[in-house]
């Protein structure tokens, strides 16, 4: 059996798992150096790698907790209008389409679901 569902934990990949832990040993062995001078360095630099993959500014992007959180942001922040309408699959991800319901009905939007 090969488990695909990899979204709300699991099975990470030994070389991401050694990355963490070198992270983790450098952040415990000098936790102020590493919260006040290298964190910053380091989340933006991963923004700005990911940025060149994708095509977007780093200066543009932030890093969230989850899927969720990403979903909730983007729908708060985005200037609907009351009878807007959004499209969405079957597929989505039940906490993500929970939140995309919830503010449908704030704002008075119309969901189609496919």
């Amino acid at each position: 059996m090969v488990f695909l569902n990899h979204g709300s934990f699991g099975a990470c990949p030994k070389y991401l798992l050694d990355k963490q832990n070198q992270y983790r040993m450098q952040m415990e062995s000098q936790p102020l150096k590493f919260f006040i001078r290298d964190a910053d360095e380091l989340l933006y630099n991963s923004k700005k790698r990911l940025g060149d993959f994708i095509g977007a500014n780093p200066d543009n992007m932030v890093f969230v907790d989850n899927a969720t959180t990403a979903v909730n942001i983007v729908m708060k922040s985005f200037p609907f209008k009351e009878g807007d309408r959004i499209l969405i699959t079957n597929q989505i991800y039940p906490a993500c389409r929970n939140s995309v319901y919830r503010i449908a009905e704030e704002r008075k939007l119309f969901i189609d679901e496919v």
